[in-house]
C-alpha cells in the first residue's frame, strides 16, 4: 500500500489510493463506468509503479495489480479453452480493451510484495 500511495501521490490524482477499493470491486462486476474509471487510474499511476527487474509493467498489468491487491483474489484458468476466467481477468480485459490477458505476472509482483510486508 505504501507504493501505492506514492505513486497516486506522484501521479496527482484526487481522492486518496484507499478510496478505489469500491472502484475495483464494482469492475470485477462488470460495471463498464468502473471499469473505464479504473483503466483511467491505472494509466496515470503506470510511469510511477516500476517493476522491481527494472521494466515498467502494462497499463493493464497495472491495472489488473491494483484489483488483485485491493481484492485479495488470484486468477482461475481454464486449461480447455486456455483462458483466465476470474472476475478480476475480466474486468482487466474489458477496461484495458484487450483480449486474453495473462494476470500471472501481476499475481507475481503481488504476491512478492505481500511476502515482503510478512
Amino acid at each position: 500500500m505504501p507504493a501505492l500511495c506514492d505513486a497516486w501521490a506522484q501521479a496527482g490524482l484526487s481522492g486518496t489510493a484507499y478510496s478505489i477499493g469500491d472502484l475495483a470491486e464494482r469492475a470485477t462486476r462488470r460495471d463498464a463506468a468502473a471499469c473505464i474509471r479504473l483503466g483511467e487510474i491505472c494509466a496515470a499511476l503506470k510511469p510511477f509503479i516500476p517493476d522491481p527487474r527494472g521494466r515498467f509493467p502494462s497499463e493493464a498489468s497495472v491495472t489488473h495489480e491494483l484489483q488483485l491487491h485491493l481484492l485479495g483474489r488470484a486468477y482461475t484458468y481454464d486449461p480447455v479453452d486456455d483462458v483466465f476466467r476470474d472476475p478480476a481477468t475480466q474486468a482487466t480485459e474489458i477496461a484495458m480493451h484487450t483480449k486474453k490477458f495473462d494476470p500471472r505476472p501481476a499475481y507475481r509482483r503481488v504476491r512478492k510484495r505481500k511476502s515482503r510486508l510478512n
